[in-house]
């Protein structure tokens, strides 16, 4: 690391620290904490007390926002630049790749063998909160945790860190799932969880941040599905966030999260993303906007590096940036870009982003979950080289689309 990175991290720091103060001082509220369907109705055709919207790969059936959204790429004063040759360089605010020397790990209360429905302690942003103590004081901000929803025995679902699967001496994070043990509250179905919660020190207006991700491939065993079985909620959700939440008392919430989803006629899986609404006291939540790519495969198997970047902003000006990426490719292979709505379009004013509820995540149906295990395998994926920051990359210029693109 060069002398100016030196200095640049040191004060990124140093103003890292002080948001930090600032919004202890004036009262923020932890998010996440209180009792949650926080995280339900997730959205990946999971019903939230009403009908569910399938997530099949081809739509959701659900009308669009009236107001135009712009799938360009890019704003108009950065559309010429060239993104290939990999992911941007750039100095994160925070990263880990799970290893020994990274305060990563559990403590023998939260991480033992009686589970707990939520703060599992998995690791802590050292540079945002190093005061491992404050857990005991219920200080949430700045810090991850893992997240359940409810109260199961560890072999149900569970938030490891373990060997690479593919590279000896390097560890990473898993999550399996193996039960669906929360109740969906629809038609007698139940869902299961296991993801990492960011507790943010105060709503951020923008974010970056991107890991390396293995799909096992015990996803395969999806793919014999029966046509003739329930189809309810054939996806499974691999990351979310949040401008507004209820738990919270926000009263216009949205929610946007990254999906893996089966094409059955392909035999493949596809990448999709989508944004949802959700007033104070609305049962269910209603798709603003939605988006897949019909052509590219989502391979399993093999560690790809996702990025993903968030702006605040309306339809002319909102970003939600999936960037997918093959280990050592100069292309990516799947690009989800659109400049729409990252915050309820029904709020008078706009919403930071206030909650980080699944950097990391498995969130599927007993559909998925049950099947995938009676054929012998295991719901489960692993993350590694974890970073993030809350400026997207000086002079990163997310690519456009790719082709087989379409959204609703």
């Amino acid at each position: 690391m060069s002398s100016l990175e030196h200095w640049i991290y040191f004060w990124r720091m140093v103003l890292w620290a002080s948001l930090a103060v600032i919004a202890a001082s004036c009262g923020v509220s932890d998010i996440g904490s209180g009792t949650p369907d926080a995280m339900d109705g997730y959205g990946v055709g999971e019903a939230d007390s009403g009908p569910p919207d399938v997530m099949d790969g081809y739509g959701v059936g659900e009308a669009d926002s009236s107001t135009p959204d712009v799938m360009d790429g890019g704003n108009a004063d950065n559309d010429s630049s060239d993104a290939t040759g990999g992911p941007p360089l750039f100095s994160p605010l925070f990263d880990t790749g799970y290893e020994a020397n990274e305060a990563v790990g559990c403590d023998s209360i939260r991480c033992g063998e009686s589970s707990l429905a939520y703060s599992k302690l998995l690791f802590y942003i050292p540079q945002a909160n190093t005061d491992w103590e404050s857990w005991d004081t219920g200080d949430l901000k700045g810090i991850m945790d893992v997240y359940y929803e409810v109260d199961a025995p560890p072999i149900s679902r569970s938030a490891r860190i373990v060997d690479d699967p593919t590279e000896v001496g390097n560890r990473v994070l898993r999550l399996q799932v193996r039960d669906a043990t929360i109740d969906a509250d629809y038609q007698g179905h139940f869902k299961g969880r296991v993801q990492t919660v960011a507790h943010l020190n105060q709503p951020v207006p923008e974010l970056y941040y991107r890991e390396r991700v293995y799909l096992h491939p015990d996803f395969s065993l999806l793919m014999s599905y029966p046509a003739d079985g329930d189809q309810w909620w054939l996806g499974v959700g691999l990351q979310e966030m949040r401008a507004g939440t209820p738990p919270a008392g926000d009263p216009y919430s949205f929610l946007m999260n990254v999906t893996l989803v089966p094409d059955f006629t392909a035999n493949v899986f596809r990448m999709a993303i989508q944004g949802k609404k959700k007033a104070l006291g609305d049962s269910h939540w209603t798709v603003v906007w939605y988006a897949t790519d019909r052509e590219a495969i989502l391979p399993l198997g093999e560690w790809l590096t996702i990025e993903t970047a968030y702006k605040q902003g309306d339809a002319y000006t909102g970003r939600f940036v999936v960037v997918v990426w093959r280990e050592g490719g100069s292309e990516p292979i799947i690009v989800l870009n659109r400049t729409t709505w990252t915050y309820n379009p029904d709020s008078p004013v706009p919403v930071a982003l206030n909650a980080w509820n699944g950097p990391q995540k498995l969130y599927s149906s007993d559909n998925v979950i049950h099947y995938i295990r009676d054929q012998g395998g295991v719901a489960q994926i692993y993350f590694d080289d974890f970073s993030l920051d809350t400026v997207w990359p000086a002079g990163w210029v997310p690519p456009p689309s790719t082709p087989g693109v379409v959204t609703e």
